[in-house]
């Protein structure tokens, strides 16, 4: 059954591919997650844009630039979605959709350092709008685990014999809901390592220590849905990345010692 569902996922996905991007536009298939869009319709929309991004050299949409712009806004998408609103097969399925889109270009490190920035400020945005029941935490934690595969200047990471793997286009049956949570898990725990290592780059490491805190202020007024399985690990994963964007600071001291206050009265 499953290789019955991934030869249909290739044919369909090499088809696609000579399609003009203006087309998909015109007859209205992009945007995605346009008002009544079902969910089902804007995950497989999500499926085929990352795709797209790693076919003709990643010029399918113009240019690389097109490119990463496209698929920030499936990003983008996916932060918004909420962990109240979906079932659990639901929620795995949408956290395959974010492997897919992190690994669709064979050199993530490529992405414009505009995008990057976008994608990480916006996506802690959405968390300060839905606390952590948005997934934008966990759509960021793949994206930076991709990222930073091949960082030297990234210490030890568990997500990397994932990373470093081929994912195949299958549909959500073939990951178990248990299965896909684990992976998650591990993008989670290191995400406040390869964050750091980012927002340094990006010169943003006070914006997101700062938005973090923020976020982190909100949990703590209940802001945690009640159905999420992954709630402890993201809480501690959010305190991680307060500290390690904090101590990037050009001065460390003081900002660490003001990081550190606010903490305690979360």
């Amino acid at each position: 059954k499953e290789e019955m569902q991934g030869n249909i996922w290739t044919s369909y996905f090499l088809c696609l591919e000579h399609i003009p991007p203006a087309v998909l536009y015109e007859d209205g298939f992009l945007p995605i997650g346009k008002k009544r869009e079902d969910f089902d319709t804007t995950v497989t929309k999500v499926y085929c844009i990352a795709h797209l991004a790693g076919s003709k050299r990643g010029e399918y949409f113009g240019s690389r630039t097109a490119t990463s712009r496209e698929v920030l806004k499936a990003n983008l998408w996916i932060a918004r979605q909420t962990v109240s609103s979906l079932t659990v097969e639901q929620r795995t399925a949408i956290r395959i959709s974010m492997f897919h889109l992190a690994s669709s270009r064979s050199d993530p490190t490529s992405t414009p350092t505009d995008c990057l920035r976008d994608l990480i400020l916006q996506s802690f945005e959405s968390m300060l709008v839905n606390g952590l029941d948005s997934l934008a935490l966990e759509q960021l934690a793949v994206q930076c685990g991709y990222v930073c595969r091949c960082a030297a200047n990234v210490g030890p990471s568990m997500s990397r014999l994932f990373t470093k793997g081929k994912i195949q286009y299958y549909s959500a049956e073939a990951f178990s809901p248990n299965t896909v949570t684990s992976v998650m898990i591990l993008f989670l725990r290191d995400l406040p390592t390869s964050l750091g290592s980012i927002t340094t780059t990006l010169d943003v490491s006070g914006l997101v220590a700062n938005r973090c805190l923020r976020v982190l202020k909100q949990v703590g007024r209940g802001g945690i849905p009640s159905n999420y399985e992954l709630c402890n690990v993201a809480v501690n994963t959010l305190k991680q990345i307060t500290t390690c964007c904090s101590d990037t600071e050009s001065n460390s001291m003081q900002y660490t010692k003001f990081i550190s206050f606010e903490m305690k009265s979360i």
